[in-house]
């Protein structure tokens, strides 16, 4: 059984968001939010996200993204990595 992460960085890294979906978290007044930034997707709605691993600017690949019972926000579902860019 895997250990939930604490933070961004005990998160499994990935250099591709091939097969996954990407996130970004971003600052809005004084909240940090996820949002999906990808095409397919509304790039105004919030999602369920793990706070604890959320840092400003840093992208992530996540398994999948489902929308919420509400119908205005999203679900983020699976595995959440942090994508590393080569240099």
């Amino acid at each position: 059984m895997t250990k939930a992460a604490r933070t961004a960085a005990d998160l499994d890294t990935t250099d591709s968001s091939a097969g996954g979906i990407l996130v970004q978290c971003v600052k809005e007044g004084s909240k940090l939010r996820a949002r999906v930034v990808q095409d397919g997707f509304e790039p105004d709605w919030n999602m369920r996200f793990p706070r604890s691993i959320r840092e400003e600017g840093t992208l992530y690949v996540v398994d999948e993204v489902n929308t919420a019972p509400d119908g205005k926000s999203y679900i983020a579902s699976g595995e959440i990595r942090r994508l590393v860019q080569p240099v």
